[in-house]
């Protein structure tokens, strides 16, 4: 039948030579113009003349024809509407134009697309429900499964047996041999050894070493005679009854000069020593590698990139090649980086698509050292834009912008191509797999400081553009939790609970509300379990009590179940459960929750309360002023129960000045009694040379005979 009303190719006239066949629909329409309406009541010539046309559509058949708007209503009323001549304005006339005509739409055909779309809509929002309800499903058989799997792991350890782990003390000495013992004449000085990092005091009239180790800090006083010494205590007592531990030391000497040297030196030995402990932490995981077997030929190689973090600190380029068994960066100052291949965990090539770099980056299994610094994640890049920039002012035209984007296009894509058959070739001599982000999946969030886009990848969830890079392996996750799901919030969060439960959780935060359906989707084809709350957790207190007890949490506790809020638990579990719900204080747990619950039972007074006060009538103003001045004196009555009452600011002032003066005379008639005290006090203290005390001001010789545990 065609789309516009009159279709000049369809008109049925003598120049038409289509042949009808059957199955074709017409529109027959008739149009009367010039007529006259006999009767007029008002007499208004604007509707003396009038138009007339009758259309139907009509179906061709083999035998007769068939009309489509047969069972459409034809009463009057139905199919007619009128036009209020006072809303038209008469337009001033204009030259005339060709203009195609205007599409004319009847009530029939807008009802039938407005039927159209409402059908659309609602068969998009039955599939989205349908979706919803598989993965819910899909979700409780992951559930059901991680219970079963840790059921069988802790029924299989307690087959084995508890091992129970001892942690190893370890023994410093600080003189191993008495030759070692350092000669001096005077036995009542204080002796900082740099040589064995050791500090010798004097204890009744003997030197005993320290070791710098058990020394927790060192400080003087606003008197600079004392020096008060804290050593590192073990908060387990020891089974040896002869043991005595040792707090504090404090030492008074007049001569000011010989302890500011002390506690210098003490604090520059235990600032050295710490450091070097600290190398040594840093360094102890530290796996070392083999070493990379240089293979001669033409081998996979990439130049004029740049590797993070930088082996000297600066943006150094450098060559990237592929060796037999590892990867080798080198600078132009000859510093290397070497990486194995088997020591690559995940492996990553991100192109400039969205991006100002194009990447390659290595997520290790164990850490290396590049410069000064220990790094779980290697990253070789460069930029695809020129970093040269004209200075001389001028304005480029259209023309020089188009071959500023089409030079940026091509560099755009040269580099892609380099870093991509470099990835092709290490893949094929290698079989080390690269993943791509996937963009398309990517979300904003907050996994350290700054918002950065999070994009999922085959077997991680990464963020390789900006540092502290964020690569999260998802065979390591236990289950997922999106915290703060609420419908007035537009941001939620999102933490992962790792399957080694002695590893921190991650937060991912101020993520998008837009992204959540899109995140569970993600999360359930990754077969990953996750849970929603509207609360935040304290997910250190959590991880405390698995910790504790793992085997009692997953076999008699349910495992993660009281995460879910569909679950049917008594109201003991729920409020053991809700001693998880974050605050900023331990005793403040599961308050909401009581509150919660008050605010509901108040509620639900004050609808009972309106419901009678809209059957009452409104009291008058008398009654209201009664209970405005009682309620006045009751306030009135508590304030004079809490403290005195005062009808003006002149006798709240006499009152504190009163206050002053007796504070004052019980400070004057006390003050002999507290010098006295004072002198009592400082009787104790030693003499020219130095003397140990303890800390409330006994004497030197009581400290070292006082066990402390």
């Amino acid at each position: 039948m065609g789309i516009e009303f009159m279709e000049s190719a369809y008109v049925i006239n003598d120049k038409n030579k289509k042949l009808i066949q059957p199955n074709m629909v017409f529109n027959i329409g008739i149009g009367f113009q010039g007529l006259e309406l006999k009767e007029n009541p008002k007499n208004d010539p604007k509707k003396q003349m009038y138009a007339l046309f009758v259309a139907d559509t009509v179906l061709v058949t083999k035998d007769q024809p068939e009309i489509m708007t047969e069972k459409s209503p034809k009463n009057f009323t139905e199919i007619s509407y009128k036009l209020d001549d006072k809303k038209e304005e008469v337009a001033p006339p204009k030259k005339k134009t060709k203009s195609p005509q205007p599409v004319r739409t009847s009530p029939v055909e807008t009802e039938t697309k407005l039927r159209s779309s409402t059908g659309k809509a609602r068969k998009d929002e039955q599939q989205k429900l349908a979706a919803e309800a598989k993965r819910k499903e899909h979700q409780k058989e992951l559930e059901e499964k991680k219970r079963r799997e840790a059921q069988e792991i802790y029924a299989r350890k307690q087959k084995k047996g508890k091992t129970t782990e001892t942690k190893e003390v370890t023994v410093v000495n600080s003189y191993k041999d008495p030759s070692q013992f350092p000669v001096t004449e005077s036995v009542n000085k204080i002796i900082v050894d740099t040589t064995h990092e050791s500090v010798l005091m004097p204890i009744y009239g003997m030197l005993v070493p320290f070791h710098i180790s058990t020394i927790k800090n060192a400080s003087k006083g606003t008197d600079e005679e004392y020096l008060r010494i804290n050593f590192n205590t073990s908060d387990n007592a020891d089974a040896n009854n002869n043991v005595v531990y040792i707090k504090e030391l404090t030492y008074r000497s007049s001569d000011t000069k010989a302890l500011a040297t002390a506690l210098r030196l003490i604090k520059e030995l235990r600032k050295r020593v710490s450091q070097r402990d600290e190398k040594l932490r840093l360094e102890s995981d530290i796996v070392e590698q083999d070493k990379l077997i240089i293979s001669k030929g033409r081998n996979p190689r990439l130049s004029d990139i740049f590797v993070r973090p930088s082996p000297t600190g600066r943006k150094t380029t450098g060559i990237l090649e592929g060796h037999t068994n590892g990867f080798r960066f080198t600078t132009p100052k000859g510093a290397n980086v070497d990486i194995l291949y088997k020591n690559i965990a995940h492996a990553f090539f991100q192109p400039a698509e969205n991006e100002l770099l194009v990447l390659i980056h290595f997520h290790l299994n164990h850490a290396i050292m590049i410069g000064k610094k220990k790094t779980q994640d290697v990253q070789f890049c460069t930029e695809v834009m020129e970093v040269s920039q004209a200075l001389d002012g001028r304005y480029k035209h259209g023309e020089d912008e188009l071959e500023d984007e089409q030079r940026e296009r091509q560099l755009r894509a040269r580099l892609n191509n380099e870093f991509q058959s470099f990835v092709k070739r290490i893949e094929e001599a290698t079989g080390l797999e690269f993943d791509m982000p996937y963009s398309d999946l990517g979300f904003s969030g907050v996994p350290h400081r700054s918002n950065v886009l999070l994009q999922p990848t085959v077997n991680c969830l990464v963020n390789l553009t900006e540092q502290p890079f964020f690569v999260m392996s998802l065979k390591a996750v236990e289950i997922a939790y999106f915290e703060r799901v609420q419908f007035s919030l537009k941001n939620f969060d999102l933490v992962f609970v790792m399957k080694d439960y002695s590893k921190p959780v991650i937060h991912i935060n101020a993520i998008g509300i837009d992204f959540l359906e899109s995140i569970k989707e993600w999360l359930d084809s990754c077969d990953i379990k996750y849970y929603e709350g509207t609360q935040t957790l304290n997910w250190n207190r959590i991880m405390g009590v698995i910790q504790a007890d793992p085997q009692k949490f997953h076999t008699e506790e349910g495992g993660w179940s009281f995460l879910n809020p569909d679950s049917d638990e008594d109201e003991d579990d729920g409020e053991q459960s809700s001693d998880f719900e974050g605050g900023g204080d331990s005793d403040g747990y599961g308050s909401e929750s009581e509150d919660e619950d008050e605010f509901s039972e108040a509620s639900d007074e004050d609808e009972v309360e309106d419901e009678d006060s809209e059957e009452d009538e409104g009291e008058d103003w008398d009654v209201l002023e009664r209970k405005a001045a009682r309620e006045d004196d009751e306030k009135k009555m508590t304030r004079q129960k809490r403290g005195r009452d005062f009808d003006s600011d002149e006798e709240r002032e006499e009152e504190e000045r009163e206050k002053k003066r007796k504070q004052s005379a019980s400070v004057k008639s006390g003050g002999g009694k507290m010098a006295a005290g004072g002198a009592s006090k400082g009787s104790g203290s030693g003499s020219k040379g130095a003397g140990a005390g303890a800390r409330s001001g006994k004497p030197a010789t009581s400290l070292p005979l006082k066990k402390r545990t």
